[in-house]
């Protein structure tokens, strides 16, 4: 079978159920209805059976008919619907000013712990943004206590907040299992009522206090381990790996770039060179080489590889800190506002004042999105070219919900 829209679901289709009889065990407990639901509804996306909507060309009497779509992270086709309404909405979020894109990584040695305890992904992000804040205020071993002391007052003004959105992945190139954080940081601080800019990130501070983190929080975790990660420290003299990319100047483009890592697939389909029924050949670039890798497994390997990065039920894949958190993000960007006001002109002001309060999210139809996507208009018929009208919506449990003419 050569490489097509659809193969993912259709090694699905052919070995899951050998797969999961066999291998389930070899997945958290607590987390093993949860895969098995999330993996039937993304082998049904689409399937009529399942509820559809049919369209009907009034003139030539023409129909289509369209399945439901299972709204799955797991599905490839959902997941992109998903990407492109959380960076339409993100675009009037993001503040207008360079941002630096982060990845904290976890080393081979702590990714087990994590793949058994996946609620624990939630730490990892929490702590990329501690060193975020520890580097924004310089803290080291000297005045670490006094910072965190500080900090526990909650109250303004006393340290310097920055921000961030992260996203957690669990996918490496290869597929395998590699726990990271992609964070989105601003170059911007608040204490109090100030802003100010920032410029500078040194990467090597984000890489040793990283890495103290991580591996006080595995000790905390696993204390009979104490010795073995505490010999980290000289494993990884320089610091666990901290990537950061240059900066990004437009609030669109840093929307766009991150929403890649938000709910993309562990591989994309165009990266499956074939499928026989047997054998899966893929492949993807080497981090260290940059160089293309193409491996063949067996469909049971290949689905097994997938399954291990469905995210727990309601975890939250995207999380928000300090300036970007709840109600502080609307304050910074109307005082952000004000400062452009104060640079600019009245023109400047007007247009962000229009951005802040009077330009609403509106969520793009599923018409709306074909055509912005693909350009093409999925109810225009393919007959006489007129636009189709609603026909029918069908539900396999509340039966026909709507007729055209009823």
């Amino acid at each position: 079978m050569k490489k097509c829209n659809g193969v993912i679901k259709q090694i699905f289709k052919d070995h899951f159920e050998e797969f999961w009889s066999e291998n389930k065990i070899k997945y958290p407990e607590k987390m093993r209805e949860h895969l098995n639901n999330e993996v039937q509804k993304m082998m049904n996306c689409g399937e009529f059976a399942l509820g559809f909507v049919s369209y009907i060309c009034m003139t030539c009497l023409e129909k289509i008919k369209i399945g439901f779509s299972c709204k799955s992270r797991f599905c490839n086709r959902c997941g992109k619907k998903y990407i492109s309404d959380w960076v339409e909405k993100q675009v009037r979020r993001i503040l207008d000013i360079p941002h630096r894109h982060c990845v904290f990584t976890v080393p081979k040695e702590f990714r087990k712990y994590f793949f058994w305890h996946r609620e624990s992904l939630k730490d990892l992000q929490d702590m990329a943004y501690e060193v975020i804040e520890e580097c924004i205020n310089r803290v080291d071993a000297k005045n670490r206590e006094s910072f965190q002391k500080k900090k526990k007052r909650k109250k303004a003004g006393l340290i310097w907040q920055g921000g961030m959105i992260s996203v957690v992945h669990t996918f490496g190139r290869n597929i395998g299992f590699n726990p990271h954080v992609h964070a989105l940081v601003p170059e911007l601080k608040r204490k109090g009522n100030r802003l100010v800019e920032l410029s500078y990130f040194e990467y090597k501070y984000l890489r040793k206090a990283w890495q103290y983190k991580l591996i006080m929080y595995m000790i905390k975790k696993e204390p009979h381990m104490k010795i073995e990660h505490g010999s980290l420290f000289k494993v990884y003299p320089d610091g666990f790996y901290v990537h950061a990319r240059p900066r990004m100047r437009s609030a669109k483009g840093c929307a766009r770039y991150i929403g890649r890592y938000l709910a993309r697939p562990a591989v994309a389909e165009y990266r499956i060179v074939s499928y026989d029924g047997k054998m899966v050949h893929f492949w993807y670039i080497d981090h260290g080489t940059e160089k293309r890798v193409d491996e063949t497994i067996t469909a049971g390997a290949f689905i097994g590889r997938l399954m291990m990065h469905i995210p727990p039920k309601s975890f939250k894949m995207v999380r928000r800190y300090g300036i970007y958190s709840g109600s502080l993000q609307q304050k910074v960007k109307v005082c952000f506002s004000l400062i452009r006001y104060i640079k600019s002109s009245y023109k400047i002001k007007q247009v962000t004042l229009k951005e802040c309060y009077e330009i609403k999210d509106k969520a793009l139809s599923w018409r709306e999105r074909m055509i912005q996507n693909f350009s093409v208009d999925p109810l225009k018929c393919k007959k006489c070219g007129e636009v189709m009208e609603l026909f029918e919506i069908w539900h396999p449990e509340y039966g026909y919900l709507y007729e055209y003419g009823k």
